[in-house]
């Protein structure tokens, strides 16, 4: 019956000859399709043979492919790789890929509905006594499956109700599971000492904020807190590259301003600068950091990185994506409000299989430079034009700096907002004031630089080294 539904065999052929020939479509098709999506045995064969060469982390071309079939014996049923996934007569655009992908999974999961049909009536004719209540169930959670893998959906297919000493059991773990894990904090004392789980696993937290008042700025030193503390930190940088985002860090840890990184050019060969900028580096790469360094960027990307990262028994920590807006899932011009609550549904189910925090970056609309700024600070209503982010997050940081938006004001201040925080308090209301060294990078509470009189003279100074030694 499942096989005598409409199929897809021109979809199936496409979607492989890309996965082999563009690096960024593999992820694509690897980590959103299975087997089931591939009726014709021939591409389902090759599909299997594409996976293993994908998931060994050698590069997978039409020759690695070839070169497995051939090793492992794959049968084709006579056929050859170039010729079935070689049509002249049809040019392929990595461009249509995601369309071809949701269509295969929709076809996979008629087929599939389709055996459920055939598994009811089997069950009615051979099993005669069985009652219905419990045939019911049975087709509820196959149904609930094929719910899950087509749409992403977290909905369990276990229908138990907790009661009595199960409940308690159930309880305890969670009790448990929470004084065995460690508070993930952002290196922001005011802030972590309102924050009541941290950067917790298995969450997902926002930085908001109009464009240019600070976003990068408050994940650099969140980045740096974390990796100084032995966190592990997955970095994707879709906006700015690996480049900008690695000159932000340098800037931050050497005290060479931003601006003056940009201008390396003009340095001497002899200028101590690039001595130092040589040992931010060599510091940078002792850390638990994995930067990816492509700016092409999707969902299905960040779970093969985090796989990828897990085969290697890498147990990642935080994972930060600026600019979430810049995802390729995203950046639509329909229905974006739909994908991006899609997207964040993803993203939550990533951080609870890879326990790990996901911190998006995310943009809300400009405001021009206002004389009276104050009345123009970020709330979670600037959100929900955005998508699903108020509602998904467990954690919702807003950002504002007066100086920037009034020229009468010194541009030295940034304010942290702790909009959201679904195990703690939170709340439009809830502002920090930090001060911020633009050049630098660097951000600090207000405090913390009352209480130590030689931060200003400490600004001129490399942050990793002092008179004696390397502090790494």
């Amino acid at each position: 019956m499942a096989d005598s539904l409409p199929s897809a065999p021109h979809y199936e052929r496409a979607a492989l000859y890309l996965a082999t020939h563009y690096a960024d479509a593999a992820p694509r098709v690897f980590e959103n399709l299975t087997e089931d999506a591939f009726l014709a045995p021939r591409y389902r064969a090759l599909f299997q043979a594409a996976l293993r060469v994908y998931q060994s982390d050698e590069p997978l071309n039409i020759g690695s492919l070839i070169a497995r079939v051939q090793s492992e014996q794959v049968d084709l049923k006579g056929a050859s790789v170039t010729t079935l996934l070689i049509d002249e007569d049809h040019v392929e655009s990595v461009q249509d890929l995601d369309q071809m992908v949701a269509r295969l999974s929709e076809l996979a999961a008629l087929r599939k509905l389709a055996d459920l049909g055939t598994h009811l009536v089997t069950q009615v004719y051979e099993q005669k006594q069985q009652k219905p209540r419990d045939l019911i169930a049975q087709l509820e959670d196959r149904a609930f499956e094929v719910e899950r893998q087509l749409y992403g959906t977290n909905r369990s297919s276990d229908n138990r109700l907790f009661h009595g000493e199960e409940y308690v059991l159930r309880r305890q773990q969670g009790i448990a599971q929470r004084l065995a894990s460690e508070k993930i904090q952002t290196g922001l004392s005011t802030l972590d000492k309102r924050l009541t789980v941290g950067l917790a696993a298995g969450q997902l937290s926002i930085i908001a904020g109009r464009p240019g008042v600070g976003k990068s700025s408050v994940k650099i030193n969140f980045m740096r807190a974390l990796c100084e503390a032995g966190q592990s930190v997955l970095s994707f940088t879709p906006e700015m590259g690996i480049v900008r985002d690695g000159d932000r860090l340098d800037s931050l840890l050497t005290r060479i301003p931003l601006n003056e990184i940009g201008r390396i050019r003009s340095w001497d060969q002899t200028d101590a600068r690039h001595q130092l900028l040589e040992e931010s580096i060599r510091a940078q790469s002792q850390w638990p950091l994995f930067v990816y360094p492509d700016r092409a960027v999707s969902v299905a990307v960040i779970s093969a990185q985090l796989r990828r990262l897990r085969r290697l028994g890498i147990k990642v920590d935080v994972v930060f994506v600026d600019l979430f807006d810049r995802l390729r899932d995203v950046a639509v011009t329909q229905g974006k409000n739909y994908k991006v609550g899609l997207v964040l549904q993803q993203m939550s189910e990533l951080a609870s299989t890879f326990q790990c925090h996901f911190c998006n970056l995310v943009q809300i609309r400009r405001l021009g430079r206002q004389t009276n700024a104050k009345r123009y600070k970020p709330t979670l209503e600037d959100l929900k034009d955005s998508g699903s982010f108020e509602e998904m997050a467990d954690l919702v940081l807003l950002l504002f700096r007066e100086g920037y938006y009034n020229k009468d004001v010194p541009d030295n201040r940034i304010e942290i907002c702790l909009a959201k925080q679904r195990d703690g308090m939170g709340g439009d209301s809830l502002w920090f004031e930090f001060h911020l060294n633009k050049e630098l990078m660097e951000i600090t509470p207000l405090e913390e630089r009352e209480d130590d009189p030689a931060a200003d003279a400490r600004e001129a100074s490399p942050s990793f080294v002092d008179d004696e030694s390397t502090v790494w």
